[in-house]
Order: structure tokens, then sequence, then C-alpha cells
């Protein structure tokens, strides 16, 4: 648990000039969703090197409380979406794996696996 407040507070820093929403899913578990882009993790060739080809555009990472997802193709204005459509979005995504440590590394080496 700790490690999970630690990285949603990472996250909340690094992101702040992103939209964050909140939103509950059909089991009432409540899920946290923002952009990411290749602007905010600071850009450049060697960033753009280390991302997966298909994550160079951004992509909309969702945390849970016990699960993170991560989807590449979203809508513009997904931040004024209403709940339901969120949901859905978050449906489509994909699980991240591994451990909570491997995921504040890989956040802070500006790097990603999927």
């Amino acid at each position: 648990m700790q490690l999970q407040r630690n990285f949603r507070r990472w996250a909340g820093r690094l992101y702040k000039e992103s939209a964050l929403r909140q939103f509950r899913d059909r089991q009432g578990s409540v899920w946290e969703v923002w952009e990411v882009s290749a602007r905010v993790l600071g850009g450049g060739a060697s960033n753009d090197e280390s991302l997966e080809p298909e994550l160079l555009e951004g992509w909309l990472c969702f945390l849970g409380a016990d699960d993170r997802r991560r989807l590449t193709d979203f809508p513009l204005g997904w931040q004024y979406l209403p709940e339901h459509a969120l949901m859905g979005l978050c449906e489509r995504a994909g699980r991240v794996t591994g451990s909570w440590g491997s995921a504040l590394a890989l956040a802070h080496s500006g790097s990603t696996t999927h």
C-alpha cells in the first residue's frame, strides 16, 4: 500500500498539467485516469527511443486499487467524457503488469513496459 500511495503522489506531481479524473466502475471500485505524453516525460530523442512506438503519441493511465491499465487509442477531450464513457475506455485498456516498485523505477527513468 505504501508503494501505491507513493506512486499516486509522484504521478500527481509529474502530471499536474494533465487532467486527472476519478470514476467508479460497475463494481463500485474507484479509478483515477490521466493522460501521459512524451512531452510530459521530457520528450527528446533519447526518451523517444526508450518508448515503445505505440506510446510515442501518449496514453491514458488508469489506476485502480489493485489494477493498472494503459490505453493508447483514446479520444481527444477524454477528460470531459461522462463516467460511463470513462468506464468503457478503462475496459478497453490493457493491463500493466509488474510490481509497484518496478512501476516507480520505470516511471522515474521515463521508460515503460506494457
